[in-house]
């Protein structure tokens, strides 16, 4: 059975990733537990106030976390949360603690994080290296234009989006959902004068068609409110075609690093530019090396 960590600090945006990720764990039946980070010169205190403390230890930590998530939850559902702290630097005790898990949650910025900025150095850190999906939940109020259970996944035919299309399958069966698959092709630069025959746009058109139906054919989508629907265009930005797809979807899910991803490069431009602007919870999947 998979399990949930999550990352708390006391602050507003841990408490709607904290939420979250019991909705999460309540649709596909994983147990949670929350991951408070401190040391000496990061206290949490459960009234939350601002001090440092020379006796201060993992008994002051362990209450605080505890004040942390019944505030969030309530006395009665936080009784089914486990919770763990961690002397360390928040990004490594969340990662290490997430190795063995099946997903790993964090909000987009907590008490570190400076108002204004999308997306806080924490969330960052986990999203570079992290083995296991990392979801990035910020909380962008109640919205009325949110379709249910609809799952939007970015796809470029990599090992890596074959895994977020897998994943978003199964989240969205779990949510008694549907897919959006969304694929982008852009025509090759053309450099020199006279330039030579322009490519024919259709081609490119077609071949996008046929990876996205090979990757559909590898996965099983039995179980979903409705068939898979596709996107694909040319001639545009991939993570901003996501994120328009995205605008009243529930969950948005990528992979952290696809064909066009430089060799060492943790996590591509297209989840880093999601992370910071996605419209809604992203779920971003570990880099696979090899190719679809």
């Amino acid at each position: 059975m998979g399990r949930i960590i999550v990352g708390m600090d006391g602050s507003e945006c841990a408490a709607v990733a904290l939420r979250w990720a019991v909705e999460e764990g309540e649709r596909r039946d994983w147990p949670v537990t929350a991951l408070l980070a401190w040391s000496y010169l990061r206290q949490y205190h459960p009234d939350r106030r601002d001090a440092v403390e020379t006796e201060y230890d993992e008994g002051f930590a362990a209450a605080a976390l505890d004040a942390y998530v019944v505030d969030v939850l309530g006395a009665e559902a936080a009784g089914a949360v486990g919770r763990e702290v961690a002397y360390d630097e928040p990004d490594v005790a969340l990662v290490e603690a997430a190795e063995d898990a099946s997903l790993l949650v964090v909000g987009s910025h907590g008490y570190g994080g400076i108002r204004g900025v999308v997306m806080g150095s924490v969330s960052q850190r986990c999203l570079h290296h992290s083995t296991v999906p990392v979801a990035v939940v910020r909380d962008n109020g109640d919205s009325a234009e949110v379709v249910e259970g609809k799952v939007v996944v970015g796809v470029d035919g990599s090992s890596t989006s074959m895994a977020a299309l897998q994943w978003a399958v199964d989240e969205a069966r779990s949510r008694n959902g549907y897919v959006e698959v969304v694929h982008s092709w852009l025509l090759p630069a053309a450099f020199g004068y006279p330039t030579l025959a322009m490519p024919d746009p259709a081609l490119y058109e077609s071949a996008a068609e046929d990876l996205v139906s090979r990757m559909l054919e590898s996965v099983d989508v039995s179980g979903l409110s409705r068939p898979v629907s596709r996107v694909i265009i040319g001639g545009e930005s991939t993570a901003g075609l996501i994120a328009a797809r995205a605008e009243n979807a529930e969950l948005v899910v990528v992979g952290s690093r696809g064909v066009g991803g430089f060799r060492g490069m943790l996590i591509g431009s297209v989840a880093h530019q999601l992370a910071h602007h996605a419209p809604c919870p992203l779920v971003v999947l570990p880099a696979v090396d090899s190719s679809v």
